[in-house]
């Protein structure tokens, strides 16, 4: 019985530890196991892609999408969720956004905060539930 229940919960949140798996893939690879899946369910790949992006994935976006989440997102938050990415993808980000947002959050980044672990992963869900509402909405 207990065993029964485990396999239904399973079961019953497949979709999200689809999307948990994809989180964990390269965007390549996750791109191309969508894309398989878009073949046979065109709706739910479009959920998995919208539902499946890691902040990691942030600096690999097109140069439009990065401008475009500018328009919705507080710099202070950029700058919070661009705290711990490697070097390399906080200069790509910080170039291509307007110089004087990028100027305020980039104080951010240099800024320690109490809970500041908490805090970055606070803004990155911040960024991508932005981003995915940009996308249901496009």
């Amino acid at each position: 019985m207990v065993e029964d229940n485990k396999q239904e919960g399973i079961f019953l949140n497949g979709k999200g530890q689809v999307i948990k798996m994809l989180q964990s893939m390269e965007i390549n690879e996750r791109k191309n196991l969508i894309n398989l899946i878009k073949k046979k369910n065109p709706q739910l790949a479009n959920e998995l892609s919208q539902n499946s992006v890691n902040f990691n994935d942030f600096s690999r976006l097109e140069t439009n999408e990065i401008i475009n989440i500018t328009k919705y997102i507080h710099p202070t938050i950029l700058g919070m969720a661009l705290k711990n990415l490697p070097v390399e993808s906080q200069r790509k980000i910080l170039t291509i956004i307007d110089k004087k947002y990028a100027e305020e959050a980039f104080v951010t980044m240099n800024t320690f905060f109490k809970n500041q672990d908490q805090n970055i992963k606070r803004a990155q869900n911040k960024i991508l539930e932005t981003l995915s509402k940009i996308k249901k909405q496009h």
